[in-house]
Protein backbone atom coordinates (compact mmCIF):
# COMPACT_ATOMS: atom_id res chain seq x y z
CA UNK A 1 0.00 0.00 0.00
CA UNK A 2 2.78 2.17 1.20
CA UNK A 3 4.26 1.42 -2.31
CA UNK A 4 1.53 2.53 -4.29
CA UNK A 5 0.42 5.86 -2.64
CA UNK A 6 3.84 6.91 -3.43
CA UNK A 7 3.88 5.61 -6.99
CA UNK A 8 4.91 8.21 -9.77
CA UNK A 9 1.70 6.77 -11.53
CA UNK A 10 -0.10 7.26 -9.17
CA UNK A 11 -3.32 9.64 -9.29
CA UNK A 12 -6.59 10.41 -7.67
CA UNK A 13 -9.29 13.11 -7.34
CA UNK A 14 -10.88 13.32 -3.96
CA UNK A 15 -13.99 15.73 -3.24
CA UNK A 16 -14.88 16.58 0.06
CA UNK A 17 -16.00 19.50 2.23
CA UNK A 18 -13.60 21.17 4.61
CA UNK A 19 -14.59 22.77 8.18
CA UNK A 20 -16.05 26.06 6.32
CA UNK A 21 -18.36 24.44 4.60
CA UNK A 22 -16.29 24.52 0.77
CA UNK A 23 -17.05 22.05 -1.75
CA UNK A 24 -13.05 21.22 -2.18
CA UNK A 25 -11.94 19.54 -5.87
CA UNK A 26 -8.58 17.60 -5.26
CA UNK A 27 -6.31 16.48 -7.96
CA UNK A 28 -3.12 14.33 -6.88
CA UNK A 29 -1.07 13.04 -10.00
CA UNK A 30 2.32 11.83 -8.85
CA UNK A 31 3.65 13.81 -6.54
CA UNK A 32 1.67 16.91 -7.29
CA UNK A 33 -1.44 17.87 -5.48
CA UNK A 34 -3.71 20.63 -6.90
CA UNK A 35 -6.81 21.79 -4.83
CA UNK A 36 -9.94 23.90 -6.22
CA UNK A 37 -12.35 25.03 -3.74
CA UNK A 38 -16.18 26.60 -4.57
CA UNK A 39 -16.82 28.87 -2.25
CA UNK A 40 -19.56 32.08 -2.65
CA UNK A 41 -20.58 30.87 -5.71
CA UNK A 42 -17.30 31.06 -7.03
CA UNK A 43 -14.69 28.24 -8.08
CA UNK A 44 -11.32 29.06 -6.66
CA UNK A 45 -7.66 28.36 -6.58
CA UNK A 46 -6.93 26.50 -2.96
CA UNK A 47 -3.39 25.94 -3.06
CA UNK A 48 -0.85 23.27 -4.82
CA UNK A 49 2.14 20.96 -3.18
CA UNK A 50 4.54 18.52 -4.46
CA UNK A 51 4.69 16.25 -1.27
CA UNK A 52 1.63 14.12 -2.84
CA UNK A 53 -0.04 15.15 0.14
CA UNK A 54 -3.89 16.15 0.44
CA UNK A 55 -4.29 19.72 2.16
CA UNK A 56 -6.99 18.64 3.92
CA UNK A 57 -4.94 15.81 5.91
CA UNK A 58 -2.16 19.09 6.82
CA UNK A 59 -2.31 20.66 10.18
CA UNK A 60 -4.07 24.41 9.07
CA UNK A 61 -3.67 23.63 6.18
CA UNK A 62 -0.80 25.24 5.95
CA UNK A 63 -0.75 25.29 1.69
CA UNK A 64 -4.05 25.97 0.94
CA UNK A 65 -4.59 29.88 -0.02
CA UNK A 66 -6.38 32.19 1.36
CA UNK A 67 -8.27 33.48 -2.08
CA UNK A 68 -9.50 36.09 -0.67
CA UNK A 69 -6.11 37.77 -1.06
CA UNK A 70 -6.86 38.01 -4.53
CA UNK A 71 -8.46 40.17 -6.42
CA UNK A 72 -8.82 37.72 -9.27
CA UNK A 73 -8.23 34.26 -7.13
CA UNK A 74 -10.92 31.70 -9.96
CA UNK A 75 -9.73 29.12 -11.76
CA UNK A 76 -10.74 30.11 -15.49
CA UNK A 77 -11.62 33.61 -16.92
CA UNK A 78 -14.87 34.34 -19.25
CA UNK A 79 -16.31 37.54 -20.21
CA UNK A 80 -19.68 37.66 -22.25
CA UNK A 81 -21.05 40.74 -23.88
CA UNK A 82 -18.73 43.00 -22.12
CA UNK A 83 -19.36 41.78 -18.27
CA UNK A 84 -17.57 39.56 -16.39
CA UNK A 85 -18.88 35.99 -15.12
CA UNK A 86 -16.22 35.03 -12.79
CA UNK A 87 -19.38 34.99 -9.89
CA UNK A 88 -22.21 33.82 -9.18
CA UNK A 89 -22.04 30.25 -10.77
CA UNK A 90 -23.85 27.47 -9.32
CA UNK A 91 -22.33 23.63 -8.71
CA UNK A 92 -24.54 21.27 -10.93
CA UNK A 93 -22.25 18.17 -10.59
CA UNK A 94 -18.78 16.21 -10.30
CA UNK A 95 -18.21 13.05 -12.01
CA UNK A 96 -15.03 10.80 -12.35
CA UNK A 97 -14.14 8.28 -14.47
CA UNK A 98 -11.10 5.92 -15.95
CA UNK A 99 -9.81 6.08 -19.27
CA UNK A 100 -7.71 4.56 -21.67
CA UNK A 101 -6.15 6.81 -24.34
CA UNK A 102 -4.41 6.46 -27.51
CA UNK A 103 -3.17 2.97 -29.12
CA UNK A 104 -1.46 1.99 -26.20
CA UNK A 105 -4.38 2.14 -23.86
CA UNK A 106 -2.42 4.40 -21.54
CA UNK A 107 -4.60 4.65 -18.48
CA UNK A 108 -5.96 8.37 -17.31
CA UNK A 109 -8.40 9.83 -14.61
CA UNK A 110 -10.87 12.06 -15.77
CA UNK A 111 -12.34 14.76 -13.96
CA UNK A 112 -15.57 16.77 -15.19
CA UNK A 113 -16.44 19.34 -12.84
CA UNK A 114 -20.09 21.13 -14.14
CA UNK A 115 -21.06 24.51 -13.53
CA UNK A 116 -24.14 26.75 -14.56
CA UNK A 117 -24.16 30.61 -14.23
CA UNK A 118 -26.65 32.65 -12.72
CA UNK A 119 -26.03 35.53 -14.99
CA UNK A 120 -26.01 34.29 -18.40
CA UNK A 121 -27.64 30.85 -19.23
CA UNK A 122 -24.09 29.48 -19.89
CA UNK A 123 -22.76 25.96 -18.61
CA UNK A 124 -19.13 24.98 -17.87
CA UNK A 125 -17.66 22.02 -17.68
CA UNK A 126 -13.83 21.85 -16.25
CA UNK A 127 -12.42 18.95 -17.61
CA UNK A 128 -9.07 17.48 -15.85
CA UNK A 129 -7.02 14.36 -17.03
CA UNK A 130 -4.60 12.89 -14.65
CA UNK A 131 -1.92 10.39 -16.07
CA UNK A 132 0.41 9.66 -12.97
CA UNK A 133 3.02 12.23 -14.13
CA UNK A 134 3.57 15.49 -12.49
CA UNK A 135 0.87 17.67 -15.11
CA UNK A 136 -2.35 17.05 -15.50
CA UNK A 137 -4.60 18.37 -18.90
CA UNK A 138 -7.31 21.24 -18.21
CA UNK A 139 -9.89 22.37 -20.53
CA UNK A 140 -13.11 23.88 -20.72
CA UNK A 141 -16.36 22.70 -22.42
CA UNK A 142 -18.44 26.00 -23.01
CA UNK A 143 -22.31 25.48 -23.40
CA UNK A 144 -24.46 28.27 -24.39
CA UNK A 145 -28.07 27.09 -23.43
CA UNK A 146 -29.94 30.61 -24.39
CA UNK A 147 -31.99 30.97 -26.82
CA UNK A 148 -29.75 34.22 -28.47
CA UNK A 149 -25.91 34.25 -28.90
CA UNK A 150 -23.18 35.29 -26.58
CA UNK A 151 -20.06 37.47 -27.58
CA UNK A 152 -16.91 35.73 -25.74
CA UNK A 153 -14.59 38.67 -25.19
CA UNK A 154 -12.37 36.99 -22.56
CA UNK A 155 -11.11 33.30 -22.41
CA UNK A 156 -8.58 32.04 -19.93
CA UNK A 157 -9.03 28.46 -19.66
CA UNK A 158 -6.98 28.20 -16.76
CA UNK A 159 -5.96 30.79 -14.07
CA UNK A 160 -5.78 31.95 -10.54
CA UNK A 161 -3.61 32.00 -7.34
CA UNK A 162 -0.55 30.53 -7.24
CA UNK A 163 1.08 30.80 -4.22
CA UNK A 164 1.11 32.95 -1.05
CA UNK A 165 4.71 33.83 0.43
CA UNK A 166 5.69 35.00 3.45
CA UNK A 167 9.09 36.13 5.39
CA UNK A 168 10.69 36.03 1.73
CA UNK A 169 13.09 38.61 2.48
CA UNK A 170 15.12 36.21 5.05
CA UNK A 171 15.85 33.46 2.53
CA UNK A 172 16.94 36.28 -0.37
CA UNK A 173 18.81 38.61 1.69
CA UNK A 174 16.40 41.24 2.37
CA UNK A 175 14.46 44.19 0.88
CA UNK A 176 16.68 44.75 -1.32
CA UNK A 177 16.68 41.27 -3.14
CA UNK A 178 12.66 41.38 -3.67
CA UNK A 179 13.08 40.19 -7.57
CA UNK A 180 15.00 37.38 -6.91
CA UNK A 181 12.21 35.35 -4.86
CA UNK A 182 10.47 34.45 -8.26
CA UNK A 183 11.97 33.66 -11.94
CA UNK A 184 9.93 33.78 -14.96
CA UNK A 185 11.45 30.99 -17.78
CA UNK A 186 10.24 31.18 -21.86
CA UNK A 187 11.35 31.09 -24.93
CA UNK A 188 12.29 34.97 -24.55
CA UNK A 189 12.42 35.55 -28.89
CA UNK A 190 9.35 35.64 -31.23
CA UNK A 191 11.52 36.14 -34.34
CA UNK A 192 12.40 33.37 -36.62
CA UNK A 193 14.64 31.28 -36.40
CA UNK A 194 15.08 32.03 -32.48
CA UNK A 195 12.09 29.74 -31.43
CA UNK A 196 13.84 27.51 -28.81
CA UNK A 197 15.54 30.58 -27.19
CA UNK A 198 14.88 29.89 -23.68
CA UNK A 199 16.05 31.99 -20.57
CA UNK A 200 14.66 32.74 -17.10
CA UNK A 201 14.95 36.18 -16.06
CA UNK A 202 13.92 37.57 -12.33
CA UNK A 203 10.16 38.05 -11.78
CA UNK A 204 9.86 42.78 -10.79
CA UNK A 205 7.79 43.41 -8.39
CA UNK A 206 4.30 43.87 -10.23
CA UNK A 207 4.95 41.05 -12.66
CA UNK A 208 5.29 40.39 -16.27
CA UNK A 209 3.50 39.36 -19.32
CA UNK A 210 4.10 36.93 -22.31
CA UNK A 211 2.48 37.16 -25.26
CA UNK A 212 2.81 35.72 -29.12
CA UNK A 213 1.05 34.73 -32.31
CA UNK A 214 -0.81 38.42 -31.80
CA UNK A 215 0.80 40.93 -29.64
CA UNK A 216 4.25 39.43 -30.83
CA UNK A 217 5.62 37.15 -33.66
CA UNK A 218 4.28 33.89 -34.30
CA UNK A 219 7.33 32.17 -33.46
CA UNK A 220 7.47 32.19 -29.61
CA UNK A 221 6.49 28.89 -28.25
CA UNK A 222 3.71 28.75 -26.02
CA UNK A 223 5.23 27.98 -22.42
CA UNK A 224 6.68 28.94 -19.08
CA UNK A 225 8.46 28.11 -16.42
CA UNK A 226 7.80 29.57 -12.89
CA UNK A 227 10.53 28.98 -10.30
CA UNK A 228 10.33 29.82 -6.42
CA UNK A 229 14.08 30.45 -5.68
CA UNK A 230 14.30 29.92 -2.07
CA UNK A 231 12.11 27.11 -2.05
CA UNK A 232 13.05 25.77 -4.95
CA UNK A 233 9.71 24.75 -6.35
CA UNK A 234 8.74 25.21 -9.38
CA UNK A 235 5.46 25.77 -12.26
CA UNK A 236 5.68 24.78 -15.88
CA UNK A 237 2.57 24.64 -18.64
CA UNK A 238 2.38 24.78 -22.49
CA UNK A 239 -1.07 25.97 -23.97
CA UNK A 240 -1.86 23.65 -27.19
CA UNK A 241 -3.44 26.28 -29.46
CA UNK A 242 -1.42 27.98 -32.65
CA UNK A 243 -3.01 31.19 -32.55
CA UNK A 244 -2.81 34.23 -30.44
CA UNK A 245 -2.32 33.74 -26.50
CA UNK A 246 -1.13 35.86 -23.59
CA UNK A 247 0.44 34.38 -20.39
CA UNK A 248 -0.17 37.46 -17.16
CA UNK A 249 1.80 37.03 -14.20
CA UNK A 250 1.03 39.24 -10.89
CA UNK A 251 3.34 39.53 -8.67
CA UNK A 252 3.26 41.39 -5.15
CA UNK A 253 6.35 41.33 -3.24
CA UNK A 254 5.82 43.39 -0.18
CA UNK A 255 8.34 44.75 2.62
CA UNK A 256 7.41 46.57 6.13
CA UNK A 257 9.83 46.62 8.91
CA UNK A 258 8.39 46.95 12.55
CA UNK A 259 11.40 49.59 13.54
CA UNK A 260 12.59 47.38 16.18
CA UNK A 261 15.34 45.81 14.08
CA UNK A 262 15.21 42.48 11.77
CA UNK A 263 13.67 40.11 13.91
CA UNK A 264 10.68 42.12 13.68
CA UNK A 265 10.85 43.04 9.41
CA UNK A 266 7.98 41.52 7.87
CA UNK A 267 7.70 40.40 4.06
CA UNK A 268 5.51 38.35 2.30
CA UNK A 269 4.09 38.16 -1.43
CA UNK A 270 0.97 37.23 -3.64
CA UNK A 271 1.49 35.63 -7.28
CA UNK A 272 -1.03 34.94 -9.42
CA UNK A 273 -1.27 34.10 -13.43
CA UNK A 274 -3.87 34.10 -16.14
CA UNK A 275 -3.40 31.93 -19.56
CA UNK A 276 -5.36 33.81 -21.83
CA UNK A 277 -6.82 33.36 -25.78
CA UNK A 278 -5.26 36.46 -27.39
CA UNK A 279 -6.80 38.56 -30.49
CA UNK A 280 -8.80 41.12 -31.11
CA UNK A 281 -12.57 40.59 -29.34
CA UNK A 282 -14.78 39.00 -29.58
CA UNK A 283 -13.00 35.75 -29.41
CA UNK A 284 -15.97 33.68 -29.89
CA UNK A 285 -19.82 34.10 -30.63
CA UNK A 286 -21.60 31.22 -29.04
CA UNK A 287 -24.85 30.07 -31.04
CA UNK A 288 -27.61 29.40 -29.14
CA UNK A 289 -27.25 25.89 -27.87
CA UNK A 290 -23.67 25.69 -29.31
CA UNK A 291 -20.85 23.81 -27.46
CA UNK A 292 -17.14 24.87 -27.85
CA UNK A 293 -14.21 23.32 -26.18
CA UNK A 294 -10.93 25.57 -25.64
CA UNK A 295 -7.38 24.60 -26.26
CA UNK A 296 -6.06 22.70 -24.03
CA UNK A 297 -3.78 23.98 -20.93
CA UNK A 298 -0.81 21.08 -19.70
CA UNK A 299 -0.04 22.31 -16.36
CA UNK A 300 2.42 20.66 -13.78
CA UNK A 301 4.46 21.11 -10.49
CA UNK A 302 7.11 19.72 -8.95
CA UNK A 303 9.67 20.53 -6.47
CA UNK A 304 13.12 20.15 -8.86
CA UNK A 305 14.67 21.63 -11.55
CA UNK A 306 13.93 21.90 -15.46
CA UNK A 307 14.90 18.27 -16.01
CA UNK A 308 12.51 17.21 -13.24
CA UNK A 309 9.86 19.58 -14.96
CA UNK A 310 10.90 18.48 -18.86
CA UNK A 311 10.62 14.64 -18.06
CA UNK A 312 7.54 15.53 -16.34
CA UNK A 313 5.94 16.67 -19.54
CA UNK A 314 7.25 14.35 -21.75
CA UNK A 315 5.78 11.37 -19.43
CA UNK A 316 2.38 13.12 -19.67
CA UNK A 317 2.38 14.24 -23.35
CA UNK A 318 3.55 10.77 -24.60
CA UNK A 319 0.40 9.17 -22.99
CA UNK A 320 -2.06 12.08 -23.42
CA UNK A 321 -1.06 14.28 -26.87
CA UNK A 322 1.24 12.23 -29.14
CA UNK A 323 -1.78 9.43 -29.33
CA UNK A 324 -1.48 7.70 -32.62
CA UNK A 325 0.03 3.88 -33.46
CA UNK A 326 2.84 5.18 -35.29
CA UNK A 327 4.41 2.06 -37.07
CA UNK A 328 7.92 1.01 -36.60
CA UNK A 329 8.84 1.41 -40.75
CA UNK A 330 7.42 4.98 -40.03
CA UNK A 331 9.87 7.01 -38.95
CA UNK A 332 12.48 9.02 -40.76
CA UNK A 333 15.27 10.75 -38.20
CA UNK A 334 17.26 11.77 -41.51
CA UNK A 335 15.79 13.51 -43.94
CA UNK A 336 17.10 15.48 -46.98
CA UNK A 337 15.42 17.07 -49.97
CA UNK A 338 15.60 20.49 -53.10
CA UNK A 339 13.81 23.31 -52.80
CA UNK A 340 13.30 26.81 -54.67
CA UNK A 341 17.06 27.54 -54.28
CA UNK A 342 17.79 25.78 -57.37
CA UNK A 343 16.04 24.75 -60.72
CA UNK A 344 14.31 21.77 -59.39
CA UNK A 345 14.40 19.57 -62.88
CA UNK A 346 14.31 15.69 -62.25
CA UNK A 347 17.88 15.75 -62.91
CA UNK A 348 18.12 17.89 -60.39
CA UNK A 349 16.39 15.52 -57.93
CA UNK A 350 18.28 12.35 -58.89
CA UNK A 351 21.40 14.14 -57.92
CA UNK A 352 19.92 15.25 -54.62
CA UNK A 353 18.58 12.01 -53.81
CA UNK A 354 22.31 10.14 -54.57
CA UNK A 355 23.76 12.88 -52.17
CA UNK A 356 21.28 12.01 -49.70
CA UNK A 357 21.64 8.21 -50.21
CA UNK A 358 25.20 8.31 -49.52
CA UNK A 359 25.48 10.10 -46.49
CA UNK A 360 23.01 7.97 -44.65
CA UNK A 361 19.52 9.96 -45.19
CA UNK A 362 16.93 8.18 -45.16
CA UNK A 363 14.31 10.46 -46.57
CA UNK A 364 14.04 12.56 -50.00
CA UNK A 365 11.22 15.56 -49.90
CA UNK A 366 10.74 17.78 -52.87
CA UNK A 367 10.22 20.93 -51.74
CA UNK A 368 8.28 24.43 -52.23
CA UNK A 369 8.14 24.75 -55.83
CA UNK A 370 7.32 21.67 -57.40
CA UNK A 371 4.17 23.01 -58.66
CA UNK A 372 6.06 25.50 -61.00
CA UNK A 373 8.16 25.78 -64.01
CA UNK A 374 11.80 25.35 -64.29
CA UNK A 375 14.04 28.58 -63.39
CA UNK A 376 10.54 29.89 -61.21
CA UNK A 377 10.71 27.99 -58.73
CA UNK A 378 12.42 30.58 -56.22
CA UNK A 379 11.02 33.85 -57.55
CA UNK A 380 7.06 32.22 -58.41
CA UNK A 381 6.88 29.06 -55.34
CA UNK A 382 4.80 31.60 -53.40
CA UNK A 383 2.29 32.92 -55.94
CA UNK A 384 1.62 29.46 -56.88
CA UNK A 385 0.65 27.81 -53.91
CA UNK A 386 -2.81 26.01 -54.48
CA UNK A 387 -2.10 24.61 -57.70
CA UNK A 388 -0.89 21.34 -56.54
CA UNK A 389 0.22 19.59 -59.59
CA UNK A 390 3.52 19.12 -60.83
CA UNK A 391 4.93 20.83 -64.13
CA UNK A 392 4.55 18.47 -66.46
CA UNK A 393 7.79 19.42 -68.23
CA UNK A 394 9.76 19.02 -65.56
CA UNK A 395 8.02 15.90 -64.31
CA UNK A 396 5.81 14.29 -66.99
CA UNK A 397 5.13 11.09 -65.00
CA UNK A 398 4.33 12.68 -61.61
CA UNK A 399 7.35 11.82 -59.96
CA UNK A 400 7.11 7.96 -60.76
CA UNK A 401 10.81 7.42 -61.56
CA UNK A 402 11.79 9.92 -58.95
CA UNK A 403 9.11 7.44 -56.63
CA UNK A 404 11.06 4.38 -58.03
CA UNK A 405 14.49 5.42 -57.24
CA UNK A 406 13.93 6.67 -53.74
CA UNK A 407 12.17 2.96 -53.25
CA UNK A 408 15.51 1.25 -54.67
CA UNK A 409 18.06 2.85 -52.41
CA UNK A 410 15.56 2.55 -49.52
CA UNK A 411 14.42 6.05 -49.28
CA UNK A 412 10.99 7.37 -48.15
CA UNK A 413 9.45 9.92 -50.97
CA UNK A 414 8.06 13.36 -49.61
CA UNK A 415 6.20 16.11 -50.80
CA UNK A 416 6.09 19.98 -49.24
CA UNK A 417 2.56 21.81 -49.55
CA UNK A 418 1.30 25.16 -48.00
CA UNK A 419 -2.32 23.67 -47.77
CA UNK A 420 -3.92 26.45 -45.86
CA UNK A 421 -2.84 28.89 -49.04
CA UNK A 422 -3.60 29.82 -52.21
CA UNK A 423 -2.10 32.24 -54.71
CA UNK A 424 -4.14 34.97 -56.26
CA UNK A 425 -3.59 33.54 -59.82
CA UNK A 426 -4.43 30.36 -59.57
CA UNK A 427 -6.84 28.73 -61.00
CA UNK A 428 -9.15 27.61 -57.18
CA UNK A 429 -8.33 31.53 -56.57
CA UNK A 430 -10.03 32.84 -59.34
CA UNK A 431 -13.30 30.28 -58.90
CA UNK A 432 -13.22 31.19 -55.41
CA UNK A 433 -12.19 34.37 -54.41
CA UNK A 434 -14.74 33.87 -51.41
CA UNK A 435 -12.38 31.23 -49.71
CA UNK A 436 -10.05 33.98 -48.89
CA UNK A 437 -10.08 34.95 -44.54
CA UNK A 438 -11.31 38.65 -44.25
CA UNK A 439 -8.60 40.57 -42.64
CA UNK A 440 -9.42 43.34 -40.55
CA UNK A 441 -7.84 45.98 -42.46
CA UNK A 442 -9.60 46.84 -45.78
CA UNK A 443 -8.55 46.37 -48.92
CA UNK A 444 -5.40 44.43 -47.34
CA UNK A 445 -4.54 41.17 -49.49
CA UNK A 446 -4.99 37.93 -47.80
CA UNK A 447 -3.69 34.94 -49.55
CA UNK A 448 -4.44 32.42 -46.54
CA UNK A 449 -7.63 30.25 -47.03
CA UNK A 450 -10.75 30.21 -44.70
CA UNK A 451 -10.92 26.87 -43.03
CA UNK A 452 -13.99 28.01 -40.85
CA UNK A 453 -15.82 27.90 -44.33
CA UNK A 454 -16.73 24.40 -44.71
CA UNK A 455 -16.70 23.80 -48.65
CA UNK A 456 -12.95 25.70 -47.98
CA UNK A 457 -12.12 23.50 -45.79
CA UNK A 458 -13.47 20.16 -47.57
CA UNK A 459 -11.50 20.97 -50.82
CA UNK A 460 -8.28 21.43 -48.79
CA UNK A 461 -8.35 18.24 -47.42
CA UNK A 462 -9.11 16.54 -50.49
CA UNK A 463 -6.28 18.40 -52.02
CA UNK A 464 -3.44 16.68 -49.59
CA UNK A 465 -5.56 13.24 -49.93
CA UNK A 466 -5.26 13.74 -53.72
CA UNK A 467 -1.47 14.40 -53.48
CA UNK A 468 -1.33 11.52 -51.00
CA UNK A 469 -3.04 8.81 -52.98
CA UNK A 470 -2.01 10.27 -56.81
CA UNK A 471 1.49 11.03 -55.85
CA UNK A 472 1.81 8.08 -53.84
CA UNK A 473 4.06 9.79 -51.13
CA UNK A 474 5.63 8.10 -47.60
CA UNK A 475 5.92 11.70 -46.20
CA UNK A 476 3.68 14.62 -46.04
CA UNK A 477 5.46 18.12 -45.00
CA UNK A 478 3.06 21.16 -43.72
CA UNK A 479 4.03 24.75 -44.01
CA UNK A 480 2.59 27.98 -43.27
CA UNK A 481 4.58 31.17 -44.37
CA UNK A 482 2.57 33.32 -42.84
CA UNK A 483 3.31 36.61 -41.27
CA UNK A 484 1.69 36.98 -37.96
CA UNK A 485 -0.21 39.88 -38.62
CA UNK A 486 -1.68 38.54 -41.54
CA UNK A 487 -3.51 35.97 -39.64
CA UNK A 488 -5.43 38.42 -37.75
CA UNK A 489 -8.71 37.77 -39.56
CA UNK A 490 -12.50 37.85 -38.92
CA UNK A 491 -15.44 35.67 -39.94
CA UNK A 492 -19.32 36.70 -40.14
CA UNK A 493 -21.33 35.15 -37.57
CA UNK A 494 -24.42 35.47 -35.87
CA UNK A 495 -24.83 39.09 -37.70
CA UNK A 496 -21.49 40.18 -35.98
CA UNK A 497 -18.13 39.85 -36.67
CA UNK A 498 -15.49 37.50 -34.57
CA UNK A 499 -12.19 36.99 -34.40
CA UNK A 500 -10.88 33.48 -36.32
CA UNK A 501 -8.08 32.27 -34.25
CA UNK A 502 -10.33 29.27 -32.43
CA UNK A 503 -12.83 28.32 -34.94
CA UNK A 504 -9.70 28.49 -37.39
CA UNK A 505 -7.32 26.02 -35.60
CA UNK A 506 -10.45 23.81 -34.60
CA UNK A 507 -10.55 23.36 -38.15
CA UNK A 508 -7.18 22.85 -38.68
CA UNK A 509 -6.92 20.41 -35.93
CA UNK A 510 -9.92 18.31 -36.74
CA UNK A 511 -9.06 18.04 -40.33
CA UNK A 512 -5.43 16.69 -39.68
CA UNK A 513 -6.61 14.07 -36.86
CA UNK A 514 -8.84 13.10 -39.59
CA UNK A 515 -6.30 12.47 -42.02
CA UNK A 516 -3.67 11.06 -39.46
CA UNK A 517 -6.44 8.09 -38.64
CA UNK A 518 -6.83 7.61 -42.37
CA UNK A 519 -2.94 7.47 -43.59
CA UNK A 520 -1.36 6.08 -40.49
CA UNK A 521 1.83 4.84 -42.69
CA UNK A 522 2.05 8.46 -43.67
CA UNK A 523 4.56 10.41 -42.21
CA UNK A 524 3.27 14.06 -41.36
CA UNK A 525 5.86 16.63 -40.63
CA UNK A 526 5.65 20.05 -39.65
CA UNK A 527 8.07 22.55 -41.19
CA UNK A 528 5.13 25.91 -40.31
CA UNK A 529 7.90 28.33 -41.21
CA UNK A 530 10.34 27.39 -39.51
CA UNK A 531 8.94 26.86 -36.06
CA UNK A 532 6.14 29.09 -36.24
CA UNK A 533 3.53 26.37 -35.08
CA UNK A 534 5.50 23.80 -33.39
CA UNK A 535 2.93 24.20 -30.33
CA UNK A 536 0.96 20.62 -28.86
CA UNK A 537 -2.00 21.78 -30.66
Amino acid sequence: MQTELFNNDFCDIYVNEDKHGKTVFCYRTGMTVYEEAFDRQRLVCAGWNSSGTPLNVLEGYPTRLDHDAFTQPQVFDIEINGECIAYDWEFIGFEKKEETVGAKKHHVLHGILTLRNKLYPLEVKLHTVLSGSAVFTRYLEIVNRSDLPMKINKLSPMCGGLEAFSNWAEFVGGEKARDKVYSLGCMEESSWGTEGLFRFRDMQNGGTVIRGRFGHDRFRYPMFMLRNNPLGHLWFAQLAFSGGYKFSFDLQTEYSSGGLGDSNDRSFSRLSFSMDIDGNPPLLVLSPGETFLTPEVYIGFVAGDIDDAVNMMHSHTRKCVFIYDEPETNIATVGSGIGPERAMTEEAVFHTLDTARSVGAESLIIDAGWYCEEGEEGARWGDKVGNWYPDAKKHPDCFGSIRARCRENGLKFGLWMECERMGKGTPVAKAHPEWYQTRYINGSENTVIDMTNEEAAKWVKSEIERVINEYKIDLFRLDYNVNYSDSVCKIKREGTWENSYLRYYTAVYKMFSELRNKYPDIIFENCAGGGGRCDLG
